[in-house]
């Protein structure tokens, strides 16, 4: 597989579970919201990684490699962007495992915010593939 096929699966990946994230906070499923939300940001952002042709961590929270990956490659962006995005995918990282485990509830609240950072993730890596396309 090509990184550019491995980019599209990821990204069409990310796109899926967006869905699910929608579905699971419209029944009130904010545990699975949560897990959804960081399963988004995590294959967004890898997609993008890919398609950049740079590997990326066997980890959840690869936000923090992102930056470094946008330098080498010369690519401008907003710093408070980069630092929102750090943000969101360290805090979904730290949430995902309780949520998967309900060893936390997360609410109503918690789960309209991992949606709103599994959102605003998702269009950046869609404007960036746009801008490297």
């Amino acid at each position: 597989m090509t990184n550019n096929e491995r980019a599209k699966f990821l990204l069409q990946e990310a796109k899926e579970n967006f869905k699910e994230m929608k579905d699971a906070f419209s029944k009130g499923l904010y545990n699975r919201t949560i897990r959804r939300a960081q399963e988004v940001v995590e294959q967004s952002l890898k997609a993008v990684i890919k398609l950049m042709n740079f590997e990326y961590p066997k980890e959840h929270d690869v936000a923090k490699n992102f930056e470094e990956i946008l330098k080498k490659r010369g690519i401008s962006y907003e710093d408070e962007e980069i630092k929102k995005i750090k943000e969101i995918s360290a805090n979904l990282e730290q949430r995902r495992a309780p949520a998967f485990y309900g060893e936390v509830f997360y609410t109503k609240d918690e789960a309209i915010s991992a949606m709103e950072g599994a959102e605003f993730v998702l269009n950046f890596v869609l404007n960036l593939m746009e801008r490297l396309n």
